[in-house]
């Protein structure tokens, strides 16, 4: 008896022969697509991958693009509401305003009622309406007056309002506002403005106007007085000369500061203007110039009103 050994021998698979580490299914997906996927397209799989993944860029891209599209359109909607309401709210604004002007009580209508329109803007805007200004306003107006239209009307007056050997009170302190020649009246609001801001808080307004005023009748008096006695008839004086000269005689007592001063404290071509100016004034006009240096000297002197309080230069 024999024994027949038959000796099969089987080679072993390569994932069965070699050890390898198992893989989740999460790496297995990362790496590869679905064959049925792949072959349905037609594609290869690293072909079908690839549109795979770009499909979905497209889809992110066009969820982005409208999300932004619909945050653009609510943007533009609030833009335009508050517009709205802005629009709105000035409407409103509008009509009340509208409203209290009409349910505002109304003043008396007439002459009474434009007198107490003007006290209300003297109260109410000092700035504006003040001594200072208002001897501005007078001499200006009175040189568009007496400078503009024919000769007829500029002979007119300085025959009115001119100082000679003729009665005429009513010329003594009217001539002091009356200026007919554009340098003569720069140069006197230039001076006045100077000398009238730093004398207005020592005086107040109606200390000021009535100081002005004291002088220029004066020296209107005297000066007619002077022409009576020597029957001059060929010269009208007119000009505030007389009164910047009682103002710089009380810048002088009162603060210290002498004329040349105050004609220096300008610059450039204003000062060399002004002191041209000076000299041609006490050169062609000396009467009212030396009366309004008398009188107001007397006045800052004697009267307790016009005495002042002195105060620092420049104040």
């Amino acid at each position: 008896m024999s024994l027949v050994v038959f000796f099969f021998f089987f080679q072993a698979e390569d994932g069965i022969r070699d050890a390898q580490e198992s893989r989740g299914l999460g790496d297995v997906y990362k790496r590869q697509v679905p064959a049925s996927a792949a072959s349905s397209a037609g594609l290869s799989s690293a072909a079908f991958q690839r549109r795979f993944n770009t499909t979905k860029d497209d889809a992110s891209k066009k969820a982005t693009e409208e999300t932004t599209t619909e945050d653009k359109k609510t943007t533009e909607e609030e833009d335009s509401n508050k517009e709205k309401t802005s629009e709105e709210e000035e409407q409103d604004g509008s009509k009340k305003k509208k409203k209290a002007k009409e349910e505002e009580p109304k003043g008396p209508g007439g002459i009474k009622g434009f007198i107490e329109r003007i006290k209300s803007d003297l109260r109410d805007y000092p700035d504006i309406y003040n001594g200072v200004n208002l001897i501005h306003f007078l001499i200006f107006t009175t040189f568009c007056l007496c400078s503009t239209g024919s000769n007829v009307e500029e002979e007119w007056w300085l025959n009115t309002w001119g100082i000679d050997a003729t009665f005429a009170p009513w010329a003594w302190p009217l001539h002091s506002i009356l200026t007919n020649n554009f340098l003569a009246m720069t140069w006197a609001m230039l001076i006045l403005n100077d000398l009238c801001v730093t004398a207005l808080p020592v005086l107040g307004v109606r200390g000021l106007i009535m100081y002005m005023g004291t002088v220029a009748s004066m020296s209107g008096a005297v000066m007619w007085g002077g022409n009576y006695l020597m029957a001059n008839t060929s010269e009208k004086q007119f000009g505030p000369w007389d009164v910047c000269a009682a103002l710089f005689v009380m810048k002088a007592l009162h603060q210290g500061v002498m004329p040349w001063t105050v004609l220096n404290s300008f610059n450039s071509w204003v000062k060399y203007a002004l002191w041209v100016g000076a000299a041609c004034l006490v050169w062609y006009d000396p009467q009212p110039i030396a009366c309004g240096t008398a009188i107001g000297f007397v006045l800052c002197k004697a009267h307790p009103r016009f005495r002042g309080i002195p105060v620092a230069p420049g104040k």
